[in-house]
């Protein structure tokens, strides 16, 4: 999960993203890309996906279901200790919309729009990290004629780049009884570029849920580093039970905003 529910530091938003970024307070002013097609938000480098609108949501209602995937990393480090690393991770989304995604029995992520806040459940210290939310910027007319701006000279920044990743439909298929759509994104090192002799091609596979707005299945092949893949083990479309959106009775529960107790 490295991007994903819950803090305010961007590391990799697209541009479906920029309503995030004013509800923070950002202004368009802030955002600032660059010749490379880079974007650059308060200091922080911010890379626009190819592959941005197969992210998952978490503000989705009418769509519960709870999942289980397992993610194997495979090294191409001789050296390596531990050559093949395999996480499984539950996820669970129920028909008001609220999310708890949960790795191991170490980490819990809560987010509930219907309290309109986030919780980092920590099991084995018993404590839960609240973050409530702020509530967003209006959007008006000003804004929206900021926000076509930036995706306009986002996209020429992103098309005058040789090396922008091809994206490519896979089509559809079903994973686990749903409706599945696929892409690959190949981003290709030129040779020379970091000493190889030849060109190096990194690609990126995703099969997602429009219905569920859920990653089934995914694949990153980086010849240079490892290979990871992440494949749906176990879905279920009925209504989880409702327990698991909420912080358990005998955590404790602490303001992240103030660090005071708010019970």
């Amino acid at each position: 999960m490295d991007d994903a529910y819950g803090g305010v530091t961007v590391r990799a938003l697209g541009y479906a993203a920029l309503g995030w970024l004013l509800s923070l307070g950002c202004t368009v002013a802030q955002v600032n890309v660059t010749a490379t097609g880079a974007v650059v938000l308060q200091g922080e480098r911010v890379v626009l996906s190819p592959m941005e609108d197969m992210r998952g949501v978490n503000n989705v209602t009418d769509a519960p279901f709870s999942a289980t995937t397992v993610t194997t990393t495979i090294s191409r480090d001789p050296s390596s200790r531990r050559p093949e690393i395999t996480r499984t991770e539950m996820f669970a989304r129920d028909s008001m919309g609220r999310y708890r995604w949960q790795s191991h029995d170490t980490l819990v992520q809560l987010s509930d729009p219907v309290r309109r806040m986030d919780a980092q459940i920590l099991p084995q210290a018993k404590v839960a990290r609240v973050t409530f939310w702020t509530d967003p910027i209006p959007q008006t007319p000003a804004n929206q004629r900021q926000v076509a701006e930036f995706r306009a000279k986002a996209l020429a920044a992103q098309r005058a780049r040789p090396d922008w990743p091809q994206v490519e439909d896979l089509g559809e298929k079903t994973i686990m009884g749903v409706r599945a759509i696929g892409k690959r994104s190949t981003y290709t090192i030129p040779a020379g570029a970091e000493g190889n002799d030849k060109p190096i091609a990194i690609v990126t596979e995703i099969w997602f849920s429009p219905e569920l707005k859920f990653v089934l299945a995914r694949t990153q092949d980086d010849p240079r580093k490892d290979k990871v893949t992440m494949v749906t083990t176990e879905l279920k479309r009925d209504e989880p039970d409702a327990a698991l959106f909420k912080i358990p009775a005998d955590y404790r529960a602490v303001d992240q905003s103030t660090g005071q107790d708010i019970r």
